[in-house]
């Protein structure tokens, strides 16, 4: 009698891959109405977003931007109250800007521009309002936001919360005024009397900012703080 041989591994692997495409035919032959359906869904929303985008979003960004322009002149020869509240009649301000086009990325710079405008104007608590709200991956201006909310806090007298954002715009992807955020940090921390703080912030500046300008001044507050520490 014939031994009963035991199938090769080619042999399993096409019985395996048979399987396979068996089950998957059954499936789609069995599923096939809603698989449709889903990939029509899919295929809607991308063209809704597309769409979306393309016709309604663009547009009024770009209607956006046109309306700041003369905010933001007035915001460069430093006519804050102008550059906010705008000209009725005339041009739109950035609460304007906020107001009618907030979901577009001009809306959300205008926030940017917006907050400081409060704080150079006085107003801090409303600074810190649209600061806050105002978010973006530009490392140079996301940072100045985050250390003109620090501002708005001392000038509220709110040390911790200034101290950390402070902290919050150094670290914001090293950019190029980290080591003057870092200064800012480390004098709220002497306020707060916290100078193991202070004196990490002023060596930071030391080690990682060494030709700045900011570097000399660490250089010689962190004697001083190391001074200062010991009598408290």
């Amino acid at each position: 009698m014939a031994k009963n041989r035991k199938p090769t591994k080619n042999q399993e692997k096409h019985i395996s891959v048979g399987e396979v495409v068996e089950k998957t035919e059954i499936f789609v032959t069995k599923y096939q109405k809603p698989i449709i359906i889903g990939i029509s869904v899919i295929v809607l929303l991308v063209l809704v977003f597309f769409g979306y985008k393309k016709l309604y979003s663009e547009p009024r960004n770009d209607e956006a931007l046109a309306r700041m322009y003369l905010a933001e002149q007035q915001f460069r020869i430093d006519s804050f109250r102008l550059a906010f509240e705008g000209e009725p009649g005339s041009y739109y301000g950035f609460r304007r800007i906020i107001e009618d086009f907030g979901s577009t990325d001009a809306g959300n710079l205008a926030r940017y521009y917006a907050g400081i405008c409060q704080l150079r104007l006085g107003n801090f608590d409303e600074a810190v309002k649209h600061l806050k709200k105002y978010s973006s991956e530009d490392e140079l201006i996301q940072a100045k936001a985050y250390a003109a909310i620090g501002d708005a806090y001392v000038e509220l007298n709110s040390y911790n919360e200034a101290a950390g954002y402070f902290m919050k715009a150094a670290d914001f992807r090293d950019n190029v005024y980290a080591a003057g955020y870092l200064l800012k940090a480390a004098m709220v921390y002497e306020e707060l009397n916290r100078y193991a703080d202070a004196i990490k912030a002023y060596e930071r500046i030391r080690e990682n900012y060494p030709n700045t300008m900011e570097a000399q001044q660490a250089e010689k507050e962190i004697v001083r703080v190391n001074i200062l520490s010991q009598r408290n």
